[in-house]
């Protein structure tokens, strides 16, 4: 810059260097894997690409992140790694907000951006019912499953009928079996709930002996 007095006498020439405003980084999203939901076991994988985030000056590559996996947890330690691992505590909560947000060269921030992460409570071992627990080959034999989600999810039922056989997945309680041949068989159930994860098999107590029915 050069200033003109009254007179048109020129001062020195001073240099003032220009930096453009710094725009705080784009960011549109982080992704989860598995999508949200799992169990307290899960090691959740939380990242980003380049299509999710983008800054005007700082490169990609340079931009650091921080992650927040609970509210009232506190901040990670900026860093350029552009995804990160991570187990719920077993603290009694079943939904967390986890936030993110990712900081420029200037420390400029983005605006933070959160999703919900779900963790699901298995199915409570079934108990596995059968009447009548000895009757003839080809009769009717009904199998109720006593079973509970502490979620309050609705829940489907594997039957192995200790034969060789099962009912497949089904929401059928109770379900009817015969079986083709006498013998004694050794019968269980399994649960699963909406987000598909299973209960342990009940404990294969019951047992069945067919007897051929007199002529």
């Amino acid at each position: 810059v050069i200033v003109n007095d009254a007179t048109n006498i020129e001062s020195d020439a001073v240099i003032i260097d220009c930096i453009p405003n710094n725009a705080p980084p784009n960011l549109f999203g982080f992704y989860i894997s598995p999508d949200s939901v799992g169990t307290r076991e899960t090691m959740f994988e939380f990242s980003v690409n380049s299509d999710l985030v983008n800054d005007d000056q700082t490169l990609y590559d340079n931009l650091r992140l921080q992650w927040r996996f609970y509210s009232g947890s506190d901040w990670t330690e900026p860093s350029t790694n552009k995804s990160i691992d991570f187990i719920f505590p077993d603290d009694g909560n079943n939904t967390y907000d986890v936030s993110l947000r990712v900081i420029d060269n200037d420390d400029s921030h983005s605006n933070n951006i959160a999703r919900p992460v779900r963790i699901n409570q298995l199915p409570n071992q079934p108990i596995l019912q059968c009447n009548p627990t000895n009757t003839f080959k080809r009769q009717n034999v009904n199998f109720t499953a006593i079973a509970s989600d502490p979620d309050g999810d609705l829940l489907e039922y594997l039957f192995d009928y200790g034969d060789n056989s099962n009912s497949g997945w089904t929401s059928q309680n109770p379900i009817i079996h015969s079986y083709e041949t006498s013998g004694t068989f050794s019968a269980k159930v399994q649960t699963r709930d909406i987000w598909d994860d299973q209960s342990d098999w009940s404990s294969p107590l019951t047992v069945i002996t067919i007897s051929n029915q007199s002529p």
